[in-house]
């Protein structure tokens, strides 16, 4: 059960993961805005053209420090053309803690507190990520990409530069400390020595797997 490269996914219809929701709402931006606000929450594409917009209204819930968040948005019908005009009414939930308060948007479907909500496809309901079954990047790869994927955030985060197996150490980011710079260094030699001992020791044990299931093929 399991093994190296196996994946959770394996055998099962591939979910559609958080980067490819279309949009999102975090609970902790719209608790900044102030009650009687409105607008428009849009979303940008990488070249910073606008490709979604939807329409807000936070508005006040009596006797209570809750708010209520009106949103409306318009759907083109992809037979017809026309535009069809959508509604919908979360709950901003706050929790009081012992310095500050922390926001939460209510999951209409399943009640839960989320601190996101996503919209899947224009004409479905916002909803949060365990009701919408939307899955982490990370969850559908193999464990042999997930060393590397996570090697290369590492360097791409705290060193802004691209990793390459076997390739040139990245220099010092301009403006880093050198002890700041020697510590992500040593925990880049860690990671990399965890990666190419998982490697070592799933690599064998891949092929073996492989041989065997192609002699089964052969002999069958």
């Amino acid at each position: 059960m399991g093994g190296f490269s196996s994946s959770r996914w394996a055998g099962h219809r591939r979910r559609a993961t958080i980067a490819e929701a279309h949009l999102s709402l975090i609970a902790r931006k719209l608790a900044t805005l102030p009650v009687g606000a409105s607008g428009a929450i849009e979303w940008t594409a990488r070249s910073n053209k606008r490709w979604a917009s939807v329409g807000f209204e936070i508005l006040p819930i009596a006797n209570s420090l809750k708010r209520r968040t009106e949103l409306s948005w318009s759907v083109i019908g992809t037979t017809s053309g026309t535009r069809e005009h959508r509604r919908a009414s979360l709950l901003l939930d706050p929790a009081q803690l012992t310095f500050g308060t922390r926001w939460w948007l209510r999951c209409p479907r399943c009640g839960h507190r989320r601190a996101r909500l996503y919209l899947p496809t224009p004409r479905d309901h916002w909803q949060c990520r365990v009701c919408a079954r939307l899955g982490y990047f990370t969850q559908q790869l193999a464990r042999p990409d997930r060393h590397t994927y996570r090697v290369r955030r590492f360097v791409r985060r705290h060193l802004d530069a691209e990793w390459t197996p076997c390739g040139a150490r990245p220099p010092r980011p301009k403006g880093m400390h050198r002890r700041t710079f020697r510590r992500h260094m040593e925990a880049l030699a860690r990671m990399e020595r965890q990666r190419d001992d998982f490697f070592l020791l799933g690599a064998p044990l891949i092929m073996l797997r492989g041989w065997s299931r192609q002699r089964q093929r052969t002999s069958g």
